[in-house]
């Protein structure tokens, strides 16, 4: 029989010297339900690149709508969001805690461990995994990082530097995850690419993609604790990369010629279930110019004020600013670094090199006496278009470029006519 003391002492023992070891609670996701060995295992055999290839990971700037929002600071979201102790391990907690307040860190964190532990479950043995406890791992991760991303577009645009993208732009392209995030790539691969034949762009999308995937790999094959706050950082910018690479790599194997720009676009629909083709999948100017189009149509039969007009002149709204240059540039085919660099937009954007030097050397008098009748003929076109009544992506194009030179007409005049009134 047992002595009560010695066991008294034993239990108090154990209480104090507990904390000190390293318990197994810890380190392991609470998902698992394995062994420890297997564990081990594990983590030796799930972060290599056919893995990581093979396996769905996070996306980063996903869009997700999760029915929630940051409601005062990122730090203590995350105390809110990821203090559920049944679902995220000491050491994942742990390291949260840690600058907190660094944004990009904190969504390379989030996710690095989705990723980290989507690859462990991948090569888990059956009845290894609490597939309650792995989904709500996973959701919480993944719901954290859009409400974090969402919350923090402004801060996580400036913590990224282009040679192409203003700091205006890169928001501008934060507000669209679904479109590839072309701010990431270097001065150097803007330039080279459009210099390369087929073959050496097909071939420069699939090393970019794999390059970008080994880089991830090796961040995945170090222990959590020992990555820094600036490598976790790094993982939401190369996860970035590798989305976009993907995405390029992709549109490469279908090309049938060279790309004059390394910035890929993706289709969209126009969220307005009243316009023809409403499920169309459009390009940036298809787009703006079906919206514009159509809003000439209503306007020329008398229905600028209806609930259609209403609505199609918020969808342009919202749609210039998220896409005005790239719809431009597709317009008057041009590389879209091209037009990105372009702040101001001048003559030679819309018209030809002769026409815009003529409209360029116009002094305020001049431009006041000239620019009515070349604004009048460029809507006599937009007139005609609507008139035929034809629609298709093509027209649709054409009436943004008139509809683009109708606008730059009609600011050249406006600045001529006030630079006349106050002029001494």
């Amino acid at each position: 029989m047992i002595k009560p003391f010695p066991f008294r002492l034993a239990c108090c023992l154990l209480f104090i010297l507990a904390p000190l070891a390293p318990a197994r609670a810890q380190l392991v996701s609470p998902w698992f339900r394995g062994p420890a060995q297997s564990w081990k295992a594990l983590k030796g055999t799930s972060f290599s690149a056919a893995r990581l290839s093979a396996t769905p990971l996070s996306l980063p700037m996903s869009g997700l709508s999760t029915g929630q929002a940051v409601k005062t600071t990122v730090p203590n979201w995350l105390l809110h969001r990821l203090s559920h102790s049944n679902t995220f391990s000491a050491m994942e907690k742990e390291i949260f805690k840690k600058h907190p307040a660094n944004t990009v860190a904190v969504t390379g964190k989030l996710s690095y461990f989705w990723d980290r532990d989507a690859l462990l479950a991948a090569n888990a043995a059956p009845g290894e995994i609490n597939e309650k406890a792995f989904a709500r791992h996973q959701q919480l991760l993944q719901h954290t990082l859009a409400e974090v991303e969402n919350f923090s577009l402004e801060d996580i645009s400036t913590q990224f530097h282009s040679s192409v993208f203003s700091q205006e732009e890169m928001l501008r392209a934060l507000k669209d995850p679904t479109q590839p995030q072309a701010f990431i790539l270097t001065r150097r691969e803007v330039e080279a690419f459009p210099q390369l034949s087929l073959q050496e762009q097909q071939d420069f999308a699939r090393n970019a993609w794999r390059q970008s995937s080994i880089r991830l790999m090796e961040l995945l094959n170090q222990e959590p604790q020992a990555i820094s706050t600036q490598a976790f950082s790094d993982y939401y910018y190369l996860k970035l990369r590798q989305r976009y690479f993907i995405t390029l790599f992709q549109v490469m194997t279908r090309a049938q010629a060279p790309r004059q720009t390394i910035i890929v676009r993706v289709r969209r629909k126009i969220p307005l279930n009243f316009l023809p083709d409403a499920d169309q999948l459009l390009t940036d100017a298809q787009r703006l110019g079906k919206l514009h189009f159509h809003l000439g149509l209503m306007q020329s039969r008398g229905q600028q004020l209806s609930a259609e007009a209403v609505a199609l002149k918020a969808e342009i709204t919202r749609q210039t600013e998220l896409y005005h240059p790239y719809a431009l540039a597709e317009a008057f085919g041009l590389p879209y670094e091209q037009v990105l660099r372009s702040h101001v937009y001048n003559a030679n954007l819309y018209f030809s090199e002769e026409e815009s030097a003529r409209i360029n050397m116009l002094t305020s008098e001049q431009a006041v006496n000239e620019l009515p009748a070349k604004i009048a003929q460029v809507q006599a076109h937009m007139r005609e278009l609507l008139d035929a009544k034809t629609t298709s992506p093509e027209v649709y194009v054409h009436y943004l470029r008139l509809h683009a030179r109708e606008e730059f007409l009609l600011t050249r005049l406006a600045q001529a006519k006030f630079f006349l009134q106050y002029r001494p």
